[in-house]
């Protein structure tokens, strides 16, 4: 198996400043926000004229506002005048304790403008700091000293083209490491939910189904690649559709592809799509907030932009695990089984680059892997009888066959003579654990057919049990039987 390519830059924020906002806010407030007003700010995007007096004034509780107007950003006064920066729309602000009127109590703040291009926001970010240029004379690559008790940092997340400042008015009361972490988190949340494209929604409803969850996984992948029609990609249009992606992957993400191409979270080059077809979609629970969905799906002239192949166009298995992620408020993609295969080459694709990573992971998380994989293949061979498979597990084989069937009929199989797995890859986050690597088994029979005895991708993924047991929810087995299946007809040379 071979990996992918390199990310998007991680917000590192911290910094101070005021600001002119257009709404004027309530008087202050004598209650602290209840739980639903809280999560009602956070998931609503509330403006501030919409906001609860308990949410936009209590000292210590975050709120979100939005404003889709231009306002100025006040950078200081000079000269009895006020120095603004360009007029820019805000897309929303995150505030962590703020009160009324500006400057009597303590305040953090972070406020993002999402930007149609990463120029746009670079240039957005340039005019800022050229006004702030009035204010003092030095300045720094990554901020610009406006006054001695005040200093910007700008970051520019080139990846979503997102322009976010950070900045505290102190005012007698210390603002925590702790305080500072939840509004940067919050606001890049957020951001990820507002630049979403349409038909990713589902992406921040917890109580989603794997069929909604699959369509959003699409449609993200389709919202970031070329037109219909257009085999070629450039390295720029490759990178923004990587970065696109990257918000929606688990840290142990593993993705496995039928010709053998394997991704981690931090190098994952998504195939460009611009037309997709879902069916036949099964989904199980294991666990709350876990999703293994099995479904079959067709994407006509996808390519591959990294190795440059077109990708058949016939409905093939996908096996896609979904985790919700309680602090980031959207699922994530956990593991990720693509069944299609390549019928061409696209001659003209430009080469992109992609990094040939290897995991992380620790030495200790490494050996429960192999453990795992060892025990898989013992109960493969009919050494062991030990039960491994959780009851909401999923499998799907190359050949289309998957379980559980609509049925529920039993796997029909006798023990493998043989099992040899090689170049194995280990991802874990918490109580989910991502294995891939390359087995030879010989002599395994599924339904009735023999399988090949030749190197073919495996991807599981384990849920650890409350009681501290692993337990397999998710199989992908890329190899396919000897034989030809039922209802495929031979072809003969010439015909």
């Amino acid at each position: 198996m071979r990996p992918s390519l390199p990310l998007l830059l991680v917000p590192a924020i911290a910094a101070s400043l005021l600001i002119s906002s257009p709404a004027s806010a309530a008087p202050p407030a004598s209650k602290a926000p209840t739980a639903q007003e809280l999560t009602h700010a956070s998931t609503a995007m509330l403006s501030q004229n919409e906001a609860p007096e308990s949410l936009a004034l209590s000292p210590g509780w975050r709120f979100t506002s939005r404003s889709g107007y231009p306002f100025a950003l006040r950078l200081c006064a000079l000269g009895g005048e006020s120095i603004t920066a360009p007029p820019v729309t805000s897309t929303y602000q995150v505030a962590l304790g703020e009160s009324k009127p500006v400057g009597s109590g303590t305040t953090l703040k972070q406020s993002v403008w999402v930007h149609r291009s990463e120029r746009s926001a670079i240039k957005a970010l340039a005019d800022i700091k050229k006004d702030a240029q009035q204010c003092a004379a030095d300045s720094t690559s990554d901020g610009v000293a406006i006054s001695t008790d005040t200093n910007y940092t700008f970051v520019l997340q080139s990846g979503s083209a997102i322009l976010s400042l950070t900045y505290t008015v102190p005012a007698g009361t210390s603002i925590t490491a702790e305080m500072k972490r939840s509004v940067r988190e919050l606001s890049k949340n957020l951001a990820v939910k507002w630049a979403a494209p349409a038909g990713t929604e589902k992406f921040f409803d917890p109580a989603a189904t794997g069929a909604e969850l699959a369509q959003a996984f699409f449609a993200l992948l389709q919202s970031g690649s070329t037109p219909d029609g257009v085999l070629t990609m450039t390295p720029e249009q490759a990178l923004q559709l990587q970065n696109g992606t990257r918000p929606f992957l688990d840290p142990a993400f593993q993705l496995v592809r039928g010709n053998g191409e394997r991704y981690l979270a931090t190098n994952f080059q998504p195939s460009d799509i611009s037309r997709f077809e879902i069916d036949d979609v099964v989904s199980t629970a294991p666990a709350a907030g876990l999703i293994v969905a099995r479904y079959r799906i067709r994407t006509p002239g996808a390519t591959t932009p990294d190795s440059g192949l077109l990708l058949g166009d016939e409905y093939k298995p996908r096996l896609t695990t979904f985790r919700w992620n309680e602090s980031a408020d959207r699922w994530t993609l956990v593991s990720h089984a693509n069944f299609n295969s390549p019928v061409a080459a696209v001659c003209n694709q430009e080469i992109i680059h992609v990094t040939q990573e290897t995991p992380k992971t620790s030495p200790r998380d490494r050996a429960l892997g192999e453990s795992l994989i060892r025990q898989w293949r013992d109960i493969t061979t009919g050494l062991s009888t030990e039960k491994v498979r959780h009851p909401a597990n999923q499998i799907q084989l190359a050949n289309g066959s998957g379980w559980p069937t609509t049925d529920a009929a039993p796997i029909k199989w006798s023990p493998a003579s043989a099992y040899e797995f090689e170049d194995l890859a280990i991802t874990r986050d918490g109580d989910l654990l991502v294995a891939s690597y390359d087995a030879v088994e010989s002599g395994l029979v599924l339904d009735g057919g023999t399988y090949r005895a030749l190197a073919a991708p495996r991807l599981l993924t384990y849920l650890r049990s409350p009681e501290g047991k692993w337990e397999l929810i998710a199989l992908a087995n890329f190899n396919v039987p000897q034989g030809i299946p039922q209802g495929v007809p031979c072809v003969s040379s010439g015909s």
